[in-house]
């Protein structure tokens, strides 16, 4: 089972929320995905999944939350981490990389402060040999947050801003990181949204292949 976390103030849904952005097109592609509307069920429903979708959550997981999701990562589950452009809270309180960076450094990278955006297409095309980007040659990116790596063992850049900048690092730096275990963090929530009338890419397919391999099948 793909759990997919509303119970944090998300402002990525599947269970359609008003005033959120809709991932339904991914659960429906995807298929096994339940939604955890209630901070109550987070830590019940977890163990029982394979794989854990944190998209855009604007309220800090608890100490005992995040211990559980470490715990659930190094038993072999899978952990998908989704950002966005310059920490912006959205409606709420907390911005969601501030939100995010607590777990992400725990396995080796941070969602930062800025904002990467491209010139022309709007698209990522350079990507790394590794099996989530098979059949993969084009992802929309709108605005998103690039990542730095915190620690260099079992962690890879998987793509890069190539044809943007980043306001704050001027290294190039990675939208899309593969982190130690079976985790992955991605700074652009648009990504894996039902995608806008042409401009779908390849995005549905690369969430699909990130959750195959997040899984345990």
């Amino acid at each position: 089972m793909i759990l997919f976390d509303e119970s944090h103030e998300q402002f990525c849904t599947v269970s359609g929320k008003k005033k959120r952005k809709p991932y339904t097109q991914l659960a429906e592609k995807a298929g096994n995905m339940q939604p955890c509307l209630h901070r109550d069920d987070f830590l019940r429903l977890l163990p029982k999944s394979d794989t854990l979708v944190l998209a855009e959550p604007h309220v800090y997981f608890s100490r005992r939350e995040i211990e559980g999701i470490l715990g659930f990562v190094e038993k072999g589950g899978g952990l998908l981490l989704i950002g966005n452009h310059s920490n912006t809270p959205r409606y709420y309180t907390f911005g969601c990389n501030e939100v995010l960076n607590p777990i992400a450094t725990l396995f080796g990278m941070r969602f930062n402060d800025d904002e990467i955006f491209f010139n022309g297409a709007n698209t990522i095309q350079d990507f790394i040999p590794h099996k989530i980007f098979e059949g993969i040659s084009s992802v929309f990116f709108w605005r998103g947050c690039s990542l730095s790596l915190t620690k260099n063992e079992d962690a890879c850049i998987a793509a890069f801003a190539r044809m943007g900048h980043s306001r704050v690092y001027s290294a190039r730096p990675a939208v899309m990181c593969l982190g130690g275990n079976k985790v992955f963090g991605v700074g652009d929530s648009s990504v894996w949204s039902n995608p806008r009338a042409g401009l779908e890419g390849d995005g549905l397919h690369l969430g699909y292949n990130v959750l195959r391999w997040c899984g345990k099948t």
